[in-house]
């Protein structure tokens, strides 16, 4: 992969039409699951220390892999690790994104951009009913020579009722110290808040996922749903889809605009599978990025106890 680009000002431009901004690997789902849902699995159960780390289940002991391919050939991989501790379970995280080898096209000097992260957390359930969670990461980004690093956080908390069949949380995401910026100029960190929530009917193999995100640095937000299906034991369906907050204010204030949400959700849509054997689960994933292209990802996650 190369791009011949003149500096790092047309660098950034070019991460911004693909859709991804500085420090854009905070936004990104964790595992295929997630990209298969829009993102949205905030509050069910997941094997992944995902956005609220208030949500990650208790199990002995998992191991998980995740790789996507995103468009222009941008590659994205990660390492999960959890394992209970005492009342709580504890999770390591290790992701890289790879945006490829850049070519200056004065120098034809070659160079490098990446973001890579390491993220630990840590959840605690309070009388099996409310969990807490609290997780922090470092990142390291390098787009040609120019570096930043910085450190940050993400709190939740969550409640589930009905025999934990409908389940409600929110988290405050990625709020953190710049300790390097790229240059002079400070960019800011996309912080954001985040109401979740799931509900699962009693008798119909459905569970309903919904989040309401909202960036703290601009305040524009945006709504997304996801939904799966479980046909039978072991085979999971996904769905998701995505809608800016700008959008649903033009269909209150103008009901012809209909045909325009619905176009913009079918945009950005999302769609996956999910497979569970004795000891293993393989979840395949795809996202489409409107047109920019499709994201593709798959996780594997090895039950060890």
């Amino acid at each position: 992969m190369h791009r011949y680009l003149p500096g790092l000002i047309i660098i950034t431009l070019n991460f911004l039409l693909l859709g991804f901004g500085s420090y854009e690997i905070l936004h990104l789902p964790n595992d295929a699951r997630s990209l298969s849902l829009n993102n949205t699995t905030s509050v069910y159960n997941g094997s992944f220390l995902n956005n609220n780390p208030a949500s990650i289940s208790m199990h002995p002991f998992r191991m998980s892999y995740s790789f996507f391919y995103l468009p222009a050939n941008i590659l994205f991989g990660e390492i999960h690790y959890s394992e209970n501790r005492g009342k709580g379970v504890g999770s390591l995280n290790i992701s890289l994104l790879n945006y490829g080898t850049i070519i200056d096209s004065k120098t034809e000097k070659k160079s490098h951009a990446f973001d890579a992260i390491v993220k630990i957390g840590y959840k605690r359930e309070l009388k099996n009913i409310v969990s807490v969670g609290i997780s922090g990461g470092y990142l390291f980004s390098s787009i040609a020579e120019f570096y930043s690093h910085l450190l940050y956080s993400n709190i939740g908390i969550r409640s589930r009722f009905l025999e934990k069949r409908l389940g409600v949380g929110l988290s405050v995401e990625n709020i953190g110290k710049l300790l390097k910026p790229y240059t002079d100029y400070q960019e800011p960190i996309p912080a954001i808040s985040r109401t979740s929530f799931y509900y699962e009917p009693k008798h119909v193999s459905l569970i309903f996922h919904g989040n309401i995100v909202k960036n703290l640095d601009n305040n524009s937000s945006y709504f997304s749903s996801g939904l799966e299906f479980i046909p039978k034991h072991q085979v999971i369906l996904r769905l998701g889809g995505q809608i800016m907050e700008e959008t649903v204010k033009e269909i209150f204030y103008n009901i012809k605009e209909f045909e325009h949400l619905l176009q913009e959700y079918i945009d950005g849509m999302s769609v996956g599978v999910g497979f569970e054997f004795n000891k293993t689960i393989v979840d395949i994933g795809l996202l489409n990025m409107k047109s920019v292209g499709f994201a593709f990802g798959f996780s594997i996650t090895k039950k060890y106890r």
